[in-house]
């Protein structure tokens, strides 16, 4: 099965509480990985690339404050793996007035 990465990023106010709690964002990156050490280079990658944008040895300091965290998700296709992030990542009040993911 075909392996997704999300990213997660909670707010610098400590709304992080444990690997189980909810992201204040998240997105699905469009890439597809097929074993979970390609997965990992990649989100050390994205952890790179994401300091470097916020400014080099700064970012760095920023992105303590700012957690930001990757979660793998194995699907079939992006839709899927989307619909999966989704129902994990996504507080009970968004899903109730969401999309209808039964179909």
């Amino acid at each position: 099965m075909t392996l997704f990465i999300a990213r997660c990023i909670w707010r610098e106010d400590g709304s992080y509480s444990g690997p189980e709690s909810l992201p204040d964002a998240w997105s699905l990156l469009d890439e597809e990985f097929y074993s979970r050490e390609e997965a990992e280079t990649a989100a050390n990658e994205d952890r790179l690339q994401t300091m470097q944008q916020r400014g080099g040895w700064m970012g760095v300091h920023r992105i303590g404050l700012r957690r930001l965290e990757h979660r793998f998700f194995e699907a079939d296709d992006f839709d899927a793996a989307l619909t999966i992030a989704r129902r994990q990542l996504s507080p009970d009040e968004v899903l109730l007035t969401g999309a209808d993911d039964n179909d």
